[in-house]
């Protein structure tokens, strides 16, 4: 495909395959994708990797709470109960529930209901040595 450059008189060649490199070399942006790529991580992926990108700093669930991005939490919470993986949603929630607390404002989410419920739950399945 040849396109005019409207400062150059010569035709300028577009590569289709580069533009679509570059259309898809973006990473993952919004909270939908980053869902959409967690649930095909954990409807095609093993448990293990679920949970080692669920617990990643950045695309992780606590990283996108930071970001004040609350769905993947909670999705997260639904599959790691579903697994039946008390220690990590009890980290999770324990987590989520202090941050806010070193000065900084307190997040909309600390008073979900919803976190709270998961982390009493998994704090009654989670042995003493583990808290």
């Amino acid at each position: 495909m040849c396109v005019s450059s409207p400062h150059d008189s010569s035709p300028v060649v577009n590569n289709p395959q580069s533009e679509k490199l570059e259309a898809t070399d973006r990473g993952l942006l919004t909270e939908e994708e980053i869902c959409l790529y967690y649930r095909v991580v954990r409807n095609h992926g093993t448990k293990e990797e679920y949970v080692s990108r669920l617990t990643s700093p950045k695309l992780g669930a606590i990283g996108q709470l930071k970001e004040g991005r609350k769905v993947l939490f909670c999705e997260g919470l639904d599959a790691l109960e579903a697994w039946g993986e008390w220690d990590l949603i009890y980290k999770l929630c324990r987590e989520a529930l202090t941050l806010g607390l070193e000065g900084t404002p307190s997040p909309f989410f600390v008073c979900d209901l919803q976190i709270w419920r998961k982390f009493a739950a998994s704090a009654s399945k989670v042995t003493d040595s583990d808290r």
